[in-house]
């Protein structure tokens, strides 16, 4: 079996953490954090191989996060990909499944979708 895929999960609603945290232990190493201000630092000492990150949050949003990550050059090639809860998994995809520039799912999608999500992340940005 291959390496497993290291995916940093930032939300501040500590009872998503703890549900994509279950859901998603199976399949990926997963660390998580509440507070998007302290994402470069976070993902700078776990080197995820992809980031999920709501869109919605206080103190920065999805959009500024995925900015601040740009501009680390040792973070800048890592995919973030967007969740969100504003929109529904047929409305996401309705928009080809990208919000903001970023890969995007439905936080009302079934878990299914976000791994094939993470994984789909993962697949151009092979690491050994």
């Amino acid at each position: 079996m291959e390496k497993t895929a290291r995916v940093l999960v930032i939300d501040d609603d500590e009872a998503v953490l703890d549900l994509l945290r279950q859901k998603l232990s199976p399949h990926f190493s997963v660390v998580t954090t509440d507070d998007s201000r302290k994402v470069v630092d976070v993902a700078r000492a776990n080197k995820p191989d992809v980031i999920l990150c709501d869109i919605d949050m206080p103190h920065m949003n999805g959009g500024e996060v995925a900015a601040a990550l740009q501009k680390v050059a040792a973070l800048a090639g890592i995919p973030v990909v967007f969740m969100t809860n504003v929109l529904s998994p047929s409305e996401v995809q309705g928009l080809g499944g990208v919000v903001g520039g970023h890969r995007s799912i439905s936080k009302r999608a079934p878990i299914a979708d976000l791994i094939a999500g993470i994984r789909a992340s993962l697949a151009p940005a092979t690491r050994g």
